[in-house]
């Protein structure tokens, strides 16, 4: 049972052996305390996820399966609150609630990261909870929530920004609270060389980034090459249908349609269009 639990479902990916990434996250978040913060003011990621993957070490041990637990529970936690969003939020009834939280659950990208020794889950987490607190106006717990997520992984910026077109609310006191590591993060930047080892996207990706998004493909992998631009465009005209039906509703849920779509479709956009004059774009 142990043995087809641990090499033929996900859960291998809990004792396969670190990559690279991995285990820098590793090597990194043994260090002490103000190590890492040195360490990572000079990288491309905040502090928080290994200042907890580092208590996390001491707890727990080493282990590949110890490590990934940390991402495992972020990536069950994401899920509970998407939960919330749809039972508090959309008002679903629990029988459909769990119909939609399937889609989730079997999300390749979100399954990826489950396993991974990495900070993606936990901004994942904080990001979902940015997004269930604003619908809910938690001011306290939106706050929270946004802050760590901009601790957790720069891109969580862009969740603001998605947030603030849409929906003015506490995001410049949540941006205000980053600006001492962004100080620091800057300055650090003036006397360093490093480089960024995305490479520069190509205008086609403009076509089939939904359906890399949602489907978890990566360039290169065979088995979706040739579907992958229809599956792209199918998920466009649902968007384009969804986008024409929300007229027709009320201004309330205009609002919340606007955020969700910014939430899915927006974000990734706009980090594309970055993308073409500074590579930062790569499902992984």
């Amino acid at each position: 049972m142990f043995e087809f639990l641990f090499t033929k479902t996900p859960l291998m990916f809990l004792v396969q052996s670190f990559w690279r990434d991995e285990a820098f996250s590793y090597l990194l978040a043994k260090k002490s305390i103000l190590e890492i913060i040195t360490l990572t003011v000079r990288d491309f990621s905040p502090p928080l996820y290994y200042f907890l993957l580092h208590f996390w070490i001491n707890a727990f041990g080493k282990s590949e399966v110890a490590l990934r637990s940390l991402s495992l529970i972020f990536y069950w936690a994401t899920l509970y609150v998407v939960f919330l969003i749809l039972t508090e939020v959309f008002k679903m009834k629990l029988k459909k609630a769990f119909l939609y939280l399937i889609f989730f659950l079997v999300n390749p990208i979100l399954v990826y990261f489950a396993f991974e020794v990495r900070m993606y889950s936990m901004l994942a987490f904080f990001g979902t909870l940015s997004f269930y607190s604003l619908f809910k106006k938690d001011s306290r717990l939106y706050l929270i929530s946004t802050i760590a997520g901009l601790y957790t992984h720069y891109f969580m910026v862009f969740v603001l920004l998605a947030q603030y077109f849409i929906k003015r609310y506490k995001q410049k006191i949540a941006l205000l609270a980053f600006v001492p590591w962004m100080v620091l993060a800057i300055a650090s930047r003036v006397s360093s060389s490093s480089s960024f080892w995305i490479d520069r996207i190509t205008t086609g990706r403009f076509i089939t980034f939904l359906g890399e998004i949602y489907t978890g493909y990566e360039n290169g992998l065979g088995f979706f090459s040739k579907q992958i631009t229809f599956i792209s465009l199918a998920i466009l005209a649902v968007v384009i249908f969804a986008i024409w039906k929300n007229r027709t509703v009320k201004k309330t849920e205009q609002k919340l349609f606007s955020l969700l779509l910014a939430w899915g479709v927006g974000i990734p956009f706009v980090v594309l269009l970055i993308s073409l004059f500074k590579p930062i774009f790569t499902l992984r």
